[in-house]
């Protein structure tokens, strides 16, 4: 029931309607239009059947985002240019401080570090899937062939960006 949207530099029509029969909610080849792609995410996010289906009403309104990251110079300048583009956003500088957020604030998406002292994004990301399956999670990295990100996917990263992003394909 979650919104799944495919971004991808490798894809064709019949791919397109293969994914769609596979319950994807929308295909968008790259490179993307970033305001097509935040169009696509507030309606993806507006929908939140899974959350209808776990009884909790479907999120109205911007998506809620978490950032999360040990760089605080990172996190404000993200949030300051996320939030000009329509977002909630919050933040926290740890996995910890992200999972007692997590306890106390409902969000769309959690934007994730990687490489944090303390609790790692890897632990992060594994404590928000078995504690708040519902999440959308998008892990950043300096590393993108680190063994540890290609590792996030199979652990339910919606997607992996390389640091610093392209914030047009983030919002």
């Amino acid at each position: 029931g979650l919104p799944v949207i495919i971004l991808t530099g490798h894809g064709s029509v019949p791919q397109a309607f293969q994914m769609s029969r596979e319950g994807v909610w929308d295909f968008l080849a790259k490179p993307c239009d970033p305001e097509r792609l935040s169009a696509m995410l507030e309606a993806a996010t507006a929908s939140r059947p899974a959350a209808t289906a776990a009884g909790v009403a479907p999120a109205t309104g911007p998506a809620r985002v978490l950032l999360v990251d040990d760089e605080p110079e990172l996190l404000e300048g993200l949030q300051r240019v996320l939030a000009r583009r329509e977002l909630v956003v919050s933040r926290a500088g740890s996995g910890e401080e992200a999972l007692a957020s997590l306890e106390q604030e409902d969000v769309d998406v959690v934007v994730l570090d990687l490489k944090m002292p303390g609790m790692s994004g890897l632990d992060t990301l594994r404590e928000i899937r078995r504690r708040f399956p519902d999440r959308v999670v998008v892990v950043l990295t300096g590393h993108l062939s680190d063994p540890e990100a290609l590792r996030c996917r199979e652990l339910g990263a919606a997607e992996v960006l390389a640091k610093p992003p392209d914030v047009p394909a983030l919002a």
